[in-house]
């Protein structure tokens, strides 16, 4: 199989990758798919394709009709088959969905991962119910759902368990913190400044975060997350409690809010600069800020959250004053199959 996406990622090396859009597709060499046709697309091209999926609502797939000019975009995957010849499936690999006592590997996963895309209790376009999801399905369509996703036929629907939706943080040294936003669920780690060694502040803060934990430097996109992160301080007999949390700035340090100037060498000596000019490490857009009304952009040199909350960023770049970083990872979704399906 062949992995295409848009920001590239390796799920697994079975799988070739491919990337295209915004969106991981697997190039299912030697599988099939059984699923709806949710509508046939006039194109040869595989990119174009590909996109037209990933620019489509319920698209989770697309099989490409070779010599006839077109490609079929699929909806409401239910399983794969077994044909050596086939290389004309491509399938959406999106977040890994853990279902409590499931175990699955390979094709079953990727399978998992695209019936629960929306990641909600019920699977893509199925109807919940108190305590399981239902879909208008004939009995034979029914029965070809994958085993492991004990779908079955109650004589006049298709019926699948309903999940109960549970977070967590990964099982580790360090004690995470677990922040539920509208925007997601992260978990967060405060560590010492020296305990990420020495070298580049960026890279050594941005490597220990995604060694150590799994996760990147923090960004905060509201209030509440920037009261999650603020309760992670560490006090220190110093006296400083200072969280860096990942700002680079024309020296190339950093330190550690995860904001940077979106072209710095420029950004750096610009005194008419705003904080429309900054953007986060991660990527993510800047959403939110708590830049302390005394702190002046136009000697920006770096950001540091204080005891208050508020954030600083004209500093004197001292590391006595920068004690602490923080790590920001996704929480682990859990889905747990409801005891009874009627």
């Amino acid at each position: 199989m062949l992995l295409y996406k848009v920001n590239l990622t390796v799920f697994f090396c079975i799988f070739p990758i491919i990337c295209y859009c915004l969106t991981d597709f697997v190039h299912l060499l030697g599988y099939g798919l059984l699923a709806d046709t949710l509508s046939v697309y006039s194109t040869s091209d595989v990119t174009t394709c590909l996109e037209k999926c990933d620019n489509t609502t319920s698209c989770l797939a697309v099989q490409m009709l070779w010599g006839a000019g077109k490609c079929n975009l699929l909806t409401m995957v239910r399983a794969y088959t077994y044909e050596a010849p086939q290389c004309a499936f491509y399938l959406k690999n999106g977040t890994t969905v853990t279902i409590i006592n499931r175990t699955l590997e390979g094709m079953d996963q990727l399978l998992q991962n695209v019936v629960y895309a929306s990641q909600e209790v019920c699977p893509n376009g199925w109807t919940s119910e108190s305590l399981s999801c239902k879909l208008d399905r004939t009995q034979s369509t029914c029965n070809e759902h994958a085993t492991f996703l004990d779908a079955h036929w109650n004589n006049t629907q298709c019926v699948i368990p309903k999940m109960n939706i549970t977070w967590t943080c990964p099982e580790d040294r360090y004690a995470f913190a677990l922040g539920h936003f509208d925007y997601g669920d992260f978990c967060y780690i405060a560590r010492p400044t020296g305990s990420a060694g020495t070298g580049n502040m960026y890279e050594r803060k941005k490597n220990y975060c995604f060694k150590e934990t799994g996760g990147y430097l923090a960004s905060i996109h509201s209030e509440a997350e920037n009261q999650v992160i603020q309760s992670k301080r560490f006090i220190y007999a110093s006296g400083y409690t200072n969280i860096c949390l990942g700002m680079i700035f024309r020296d190339g340090f950093t330190l550690e809010i995860g904001l940077s100037p979106k072209n710095y060498t420029a950004f750096s000596f610009n005194t008419n600069r705003t904080i429309n000019d900054l953007t986060w490490l991660d990527g993510t857009a800047l959403t939110y800020t708590n830049v302390n009304p005394a702190s002046s952009l136009k000697t920006f040199t770096g950001t540091k959250m204080v005891y208050d909350g508020t954030w600083y960023c004209n500093l004197t770049i001292d590391n006595t004053g920068f004690n602490q970083f923080v790590c920001k990872q996704n929480a682990v979704k859990l889905y747990t199959p409801m005891n009874t399906i009627t």
